[in-house]
């Protein structure tokens, strides 16, 4: 039995386990189904998932923290976890800056190509519109494609920060379905792909010589702007500043941000997310390709030991179906589908 460990938010499917329809219906001899494809990238910069704790520590959310910090983290979350967050995010900003990820997400589109099943004929520029009901009601009304399939592009690290995980949620629309009075049609079917890059272990060194004294000083001269800009919080951001000032002073290796900076260099972080786009149009076409859904029995040959959006850990079951560079891709048994880094198992 394979014990993979993969953070993944499951995305839940109408039915009994395992009972997914296939994306398109074909007949017997069928004729490619004609379709057209809209890619969306919500955002147009990448995420850094972090958890988040209220100020009396009694509960924990995960969040996705990008250009707006400051709207996403409520006034109630405790400054110090809001302020590390932002830095998180700064490092990232300053590291993908220059990747093109609407790009990336449009050649993922587009390896995908034809297939006697079915032939692509239109593919949009990749679009940040969200209304996702909305833009299929849009393609059928401009074209004849008989299928309208709205792939929405997320990419973020991970909240450990040792993985790049790129997430699309594909929704297929079908012109065969009716509306319902002057609504717009709903998706057919839904399924989630997910790349994870091979983990990264976060650097980790001593200090150089004046560096932890240079680190202190840009911290305090941080809280002073936050705090001549917000005079109202003066006194949480004090509290805040006097505990970080306190674990730096104390600390014996580097912080965080900046270990996050010497591990996930732009060149790395391209690697991945360039190896992303072929894994992407790989899963996808497996998905297509499928003309009928596999027994149960297949559906749930192999254990994945699965990390939910919530930090709780339970096993799902999935087929193995293909292995891209260090990675093995499984189809669970709800239909989505995962491509994992390959764990060894350690001899005892």
């Amino acid at each position: 039995m394979k014990r993979i460990l993969v953070l993944v938010a499951i995305l839940g499917l109408a039915g009994c386990a395992g009972n997914y329809q296939t994306t398109f219906d074909h007949d017997a001899a069928p004729e490619p189904i004609t379709v057209h494809v809209v890619p969306v990238v919500t955002k147009e910069e990448m995420d850094v998932q972090i958890q988040v704790a209220d100020s009396s520590a009694t509960s924990t959310q995960f969040g996705l923290i990008g250009g707006l910090v400051g709207a996403i983290i409520d006034s109630a979350v405790n400054k110090r976890r809001a302020i590390e967050a932002e830095r998180r995010a700064e490092v990232l900003r300053e590291i993908s800056g220059e990747y093109d990820i609407v790009n990336a997400a449009h050649q993922s589109t587009l390896r995908v190509g034809n297939h006697e099943r079915w032939e692509i004929l239109t593919i949009d520029e990749p679009t940040s519109t969200a209304g996702f009901d909305d833009l299929a009601n849009d393609a059928f009304e401009a074209g004849t494609a008989r299928a309208i399939v709205i792939l929405d592009f997320d990419y973020a690290l991970t909240p450990a920060i040792n993985q790049v995980r790129v997430n699309v949620t594909q929704r297929v629309y079908d012109r065969e379905m009716e509306k319902k009075g002057d609504k717009n049609r709903k998706p057919r079917s839904t399924r989630m792909f997910t790349y994870y890059s091979p983990a990264q272990e976060l650097a980790s060194r001593p200090y150089e010589a004046g560096e932890k004294e240079k680190l202190i000083e840009l911290l305090k001269a941080g809280y002073a702007e936050r705090i001549a800009a917000h005079p109202e919080e003066s006194e949480d951001l004090e509290k805040s500043m006097e505990a970080e000032l306190k674990d730096l002073e104390e600390s014996t290796t580097i912080p965080e941000p900046i270990a996050i900076r010497e591990t996930w260099t732009a060149e790395l972080l391209q690697t991945y997310l360039d190896q992303s786009v072929d894994h992407m149009a790989f899963m996808i076409r497996h998905d297509w390709e499928a003309a009928t859904v596999p027994e149960e029995a297949e559906r749930t040959e192999d254990v994945i030991t699965v990390v939910n959006a919530n930090g709780m850990t339970f096993q799902d079951k999935g087929k193995d179906i293909g292995r891209l560079d260090a990675n093995e891709v499984y189809r669970s048994q709800y239909g989505n589908i995962y491509s994992i880094p390959i764990i060894e198992p350690v001899d005892e």
